[in-house]
């Protein structure tokens, strides 16, 4: 669930956004059902799963929380991920990462028709409580 990572991936484009965000809710063939450029972006979503899901240094990050985890240590690693990009942001772009946390929460909100139930429900919570930005932290990913 590396939010963060998937939307600084995104580009420009705010449906692009949009699609890479919700990407992990669209099952299957539904991204046909959305715009192409969302859709766009729920294929670049899989797309960067299917990298790093594959990748032998991914895998290797894995193995240490395996016990504690188990299958759920993938996300444990996004989580990770998403920690290290947010706290080393300034290295990654010129703009804060408040900027951009702002940013990609109003193209969420204004394209909240095309969020699946599921996102529709918990996005307010992690607009109210900063989440974004509070990867940056250990606290904040815990």
């Amino acid at each position: 669930m590396n939010y963060l990572a998937h939307l600084y991936l995104s580009g420009e484009s705010e449906q692009m956004l949009v699609g890479n965000f919700i990407g992990d809710y669209v099952k299957g063939k539904q991204y046909e059902n959305y715009p192409k450029e969302i859709a766009d972006g729920i294929l670049l979503h899989r797309r960067i799963d299917h990298f790093t899901d594959n990748h032998p240094l991914h895998k290797e990050a894995k193995k240490p929380f395996r016990d504690d985890f188990g299958h759920y240590a993938g996300i444990v690693v996004d989580l990770v991920y998403d920690h290290f990009l947010a706290a080393n942001w300034t290295t990654f772009s010129d703009l804060s990462l408040r900027w951009f946390a702002k940013r990609s929460h109003s193209v969420l909100l204004s394209h909240f028709a095309y969020l699946p139930l599921r996102v529709q429900g918990f996005l307010p919570f992690l607009i109210q409580n900063r989440r974004l930005e509070s990867y940056a932290t250990i606290e904040g990913i815990i």
